[in-house]
């Protein structure tokens, strides 16, 4: 359950900052399929990726993690 949560949030915010996959990729540095993995759920990104994932998109943890309603856009 929880790696579906992290990987819907992540495909929200890929889709709302107009990235297709193999962009979000690049600025994580991992493959375009590694991030089609994890929005579907299949395997849960690393710290290091959640990390760099709140960096890019200017999240907390918590919105990506626990699946809240507002990002409070600090890390």
């Amino acid at each position: 359950r929880g790696a579906r949560m992290i990987g819907s949030q992540i495909a929200k915010l890929r889709r709302e900052n107009g990235m297709r996959q193999a962009e979000l990729a690049k600025l994580i540095h991992i493959s375009p399929s590694a991030v089609g993995i994890y929005e579907q759920g299949r395997r849960t990104p690393s710290l290091d990726i959640v990390v760099r994932l709140m960096q890019v998109f200017g999240v907390t943890a918590d919105f990506l993690l626990a699946n809240t309603t507002t990002a409070n856009h600090t890390y």
